[in-house]
């Protein structure tokens, strides 16, 4: 094994963990935003129901 691949692997390896960071973080971020809108719209629908009774 050359000195080249010895020390690229660790960099491919960095880059491959940033990026699975940064699509777990994205993930999240549309989990928290989905959980927003399904409680905003369990808030929202028994009030405009209310106020249409």
């Amino acid at each position: 094994m050359d000195k080249h691949t010895h020390l690229a692997a660790p960099v491919r390896r960095a880059a491959a963990l940033r990026r699975a960071q940064r699509q777990a973080a994205s993930m999240r971020r549309l989990a928290w935003g989905l959980a927003l809108a399904s409680l905003m719209l369990a808030v929202a629908l028994p009030l405009a129901s209310a106020g249409q009774a």
